[in-house]
């Protein structure tokens, strides 16, 4: 049995692109405010990640509404946040806007969701 685990363990690490997540943990240790989002089955691993935050002191929030209750939640992103997206195999519309929102506002993604002031270079 263990042997098994171990098998699958090592066919994940080498089928897992490690770099968007070498770039995503800098984007999370230097938010202000880390907004976790899933839905369907993913929504436990946003409320997991939400909780672990917290627990080392780092404010979180989960977030599992869809269609217009996401309106509300959305509201509270800022400058300076980051957006962690967790989502079944297909691109769901409803979290797309939260990469998508920061175009028409004050900020630009700066890296899987990451928020920074526009300047010159945006």
């Amino acid at each position: 049995m263990f042997g098994e685990a171990q098998e699958r363990i090592d066919q994940c690490r080498h089928l897992a692109d490690t770099e968007p997540l070498e770039r995503a943990v800098p984007a999370l240790a230097e938010a202000c405010e880390v907004f976790c989002c899933g839905v369907a089955a993913c929504e436990l691993a946003a409320r997991h990640l939400a909780r672990s935050l917290g627990r080392i002191g780092r404010h979180a929030r989960s977030v599992g509404a869809t269609g217009f209750a996401l309106a509300d939640p959305m509201l509270a992103l800022g400058q300076g946040d980051a957006v962690m997206i967790f989502q079944p195999g297909r691109q769901l519309y409803e979290l797309s806007l939260l990469v998508e929102r920061p175009r028409g506002s004050d900020c630009v993604p700066g890296g899987h969701g990451r928020l920074r002031e526009r300047g010159p270079a945006a």
